[in-house]
């Protein structure tokens, strides 16, 4: 009767459900997170901040970065709540003689950020697909699957530990949604915008250091190596990682080419964790289209009418080049790129 009523396909993927089970836990698949983005942008900010290393505008040095990968943001540096470091987690016990012979799920961020969410829209790491028949390992596992959306960690204590990269989550729900994708993006504003936006967590509680105008801050190229949009039709729905990745290397290639954000619907979020037409510059209801100054290079030329849904559709295809971000699908490609940037640094050092 059982069998019956369920069909024999619904048996079979319950049972392959319940047989991966251990490979699908929260435990097993955060543990093994992988392309450190923010980390990645750090290092590269250090080492032109370093003394040792540092080359003053002075003597006519000019800071550039080039960021080469996928994109896809999958890990982060080690979380500490409170300034306090967190219990690890331990799913596996410590053999069958040990005296601490027990499994102990560990504290939120032992895996770095990688979000539960909640029970109603859980994080994508532990995320159903639409039918129910498996789960949903599509995109990289600490990152959600959607290519215009971020979070604030509101609560956050400023990451005044920049040279390690440690983040003091405090009290605050990062939990639910704040992922390795969103602390990317708070590294590349602290690199590279002239403004700290309210919601970085690298802004003193004064906001003694949101003008950064008396900083050097480098021009940043992206490069997406190997994001060849090769499923179906190439579009996003079909190629999710792909898209995810490349959707963040157009954001870094976006506030390194000119100290801000241009593109409309992140620099309307990024100002007060909402769409509402509301960014740094102004209102829209009042000002119009200067809201949101000139056009970011990755979207379309075309200026839509304003609502929430045109600022996320108004994005370029996915493949295309775009101010500072390229698009290499393979190593013929990527040769033209590193030619392309070198052009580019060379017109901008003999200005």
């Amino acid at each position: 009767m059982l069998a019956a009523a369920n069909g024999t396909n619904g048996w079979a993927n319950q049972l392959t459900r319940q047989t991966a089970k251990a490979y699908y836990s929260y435990e097993f698949r955060a543990g093994c997170g992988g392309s450190n983005v923010g980390a990645a942008l750090r290092v590269g900010s250090g080492a032109l901040l370093d003394p040792r290393t540092v080359r003053l505008s002075t003597a006519g040095a000019v800071w550039v970065m080039v960021m080469l990968g996928d994109g896809a943001a999958g890990g982060t540096d080690p979380v500490i709540r409170n300034n306090t470091p967190i219990t690890p987690g331990n799913p596996y016990g410590n053999g069958p003689t040990s005296a601490l012979n027990i499994n102990t799920r560990g504290e939120y961020g032992s895996y770095g950020l990688c979000p539960y969410g909640v029970p109603n829209s859980p994080g994508a790491l532990l995320d159903n697909n639409s039918s129910g028949a498996n789960f949903n390992v599509d995109q990289p596992r600490c990152m959600d699957a959607y290519t215009y959306t971020r979070h604030q960690c509101p609560g956050a204590a400023p990451f005044a530990d920049v040279g390690i990269g440690n983040i003091d989550i405090g009290t605050a729900g990062c939990d639910q949604y704040y992922d390795a994708d969103d602390f990317a993006r708070d590294w590349a504003d602290y690199i590279a915008l002239s403004d700290l936006p309210n919601s970085s967590p690298f802004l003193k509680s004064d906001g003694s250091n949101r003008l950064r105008s008396d900083i050097k801050l480098p021009t940043i190229f992206t490069i997406g190596f190997g994001l060849d949009f090769n499923a179906g039709s190439g579009s996003c729905n079909e190629n999710i990682p792909d898209c995810l990745g490349e959707e963040l290397l157009r954001y870094v290639a976006d506030v390194g080419d000119n100290n801000r954000i241009d593109t409309d619907y992140q620099q309307d979020y990024v100002f007060d964790n909402a769409i509402n037409g509301v960014t740094s510059d102004g209102d829209y209801a009042s000002i119009g289209r200067t809201a949101y100054g000139d056009r970011g290079e990755c979207e379309t030329p075309t200026i839509p009418s304003y609502s929430p849904a045109n600022l996320t559709s108004s994005a370029l295809p996915p493949k295309q080049n775009c101010g500072n971000y390229f698009n290499a699908p393979d190593e013929t490609e990527l040769n033209k790129v590193f030619d392309e940037i070198a052009s580019r640094m060379f017109t901008r050092i003999t200005r």
